[in-house]
């Protein structure tokens, strides 16, 4: 879509001349491509379509460049988080992961800066944006069992078995479901989705362990230790003091 070629030579035009040039390149047809490299969830594939955005503005001076990229960057974030919301599953984690992403975009100083961090910008995208909130219009079973899992983390109840059942399909059905279209079974994307929610509660707030544990249903304070570690590595103390620490190195 976008072209690499001589214009990296060409002498800078204005930004509403390009703007004009490329209105319907940047308008329907770049959401229409975008929205379906979203939906396969491809990186790759992603990547560089965003590299080949970033080349077509060459034509800019070094400061359009910078302010049309960052839109479109920005952009793309504000879009998911829009969808997110209007699907109700707006999650704390996922606008903290949102807003540090949109903070980074800022501190990037030139069309080098974004072409490289592309990769990073795509992990916070996919993993922690689509991923708890996945574009799955098309498998609807599946979009009720993410509103389901979303609405119900902290419910002891919400497994696999218990989230069948509300769908009126089979335990095996739902897994294959979430295996074909999210990459993993229904049990690990329950696990992975409750950890993000904990993390995140036990950095980002003063609430207790105990608290969080109760409210995240868990009646064993071992099972509690044994799951978190399970997943991050550290238990959940020692990954709370981890992250103070690295705070104040950063300060």
């Amino acid at each position: 879509m976008f072209s690499k070629e001589s214009s990296i030579f060409a002498t800078s035009v204005p930004r509403v001349d390009w703007l004009k040039k490329n209105e319907e390149m940047s308008t329907s047809i770049w959401k229409q491509q975008w929205s379906t490299l979203l939906h396969k969830g491809d990186k790759e594939e992603l990547k560089d379509y965003l590299t080949s955005f970033c080349f077509s503005v060459l034509d800019l001076n070094d400061k359009e460049q910078v302010f049309v990229v960052r839109i479109v960057f920005i952009s793309i974030i504000t879009d998911l988080l829009s969808r997110i919301s209007k699907k109700h599953s707006l999650r704390p984690e996922m606008l903290n992961d949102a807003y540090e992403l949109i903070y980074e975009i800022e501190t990037w100083e030139n069309l080098s800066h974004y072409i490289l961090n592309i990769p990073n910008f795509l992990d916070t995208i996919i993993d922690k944006l689509i991923f708890a909130r996945p574009y799955h219009d098309h498998c609807p079973k599946l979009d009720q069992a993410i509103q389901l899992i979303n609405e119900h983390i902290k419910d002891r109840k919400l497994t696999v078995k218990w989230l069948a059942g509300q769908l009126g399909i089979s335990t095996t059905h739902l897994s294959n479901l979430f295996r074909l279209n999210v990459g993993m079974n229904a049990s690990d994307y329950i696990a992975q989705r409750k950890i993000a929610e904990i993390t995140y509660e036990i950095v980002h707030t003063s609430k207790s362990l105990a608290e969080i544990r109760e409210a995240y249903g868990f009646q064993s304070h071992s099972h509690f230790i044994q799951f978190f570690k399970k997943h991050k590595g550290k238990t959940p103390l020692k990954y709370r003091q981890h992250v103070l620490n690295l705070t104040k190195t950063d300060e």
